[in-house]
């Protein structure tokens, strides 16, 4: 990963959790530097203003909450199924980096809520 991607994969995350909550930017933890700024330390160039493990956790607390919303949204049973599998990862990561296929993922199979 480079560090360019590092933003891309932080407006990924940004959109999964304005996508789960149909909220603006800033709400429900829908930052791309929250994401952006532990890739960048996965990299070894820390700019994080608290400990790592302690970001990540509110990152990870944040994407499974836009899940749970996801699922109070009558999801389709496929979706369900997906998104209960979501939920376990993103609990299971342990780092950043692990985190970036899951969101694409959660993005690629909640397409029908975007723009609700």
């Amino acid at each position: 990963m480079t560090e360019p991607e590092t933003y891309m994969h932080g407006n990924s995350y940004e959109h999964f959790i304005r996508r789960a909550f149909n909220c603006e930017r800033g709400k429900h933890g829908a930052e791309t530097s929250y994401l952006k700024y532990l890739l960048m330390a996965d990299l070894g160039k820390n700019h994080l203003s608290q400990p790592y493990n302690k970001q990540l956790l509110e990152v990870k607390t944040y994407l499974i909450k836009a899940v749970d919303k996801l699922l109070t949204r009558k999801p389709t049973e496929s979706e369900k199924t997906f998104l209960l599998k979501m939920r376990t990862e993103v609990e299971n990561s342990g780092d950043a980096t692990s985190l970036v296929p899951i969101i694409k993922s959660g993005l690629d199979n909640t397409i029908r809520y975007r723009d609700m």
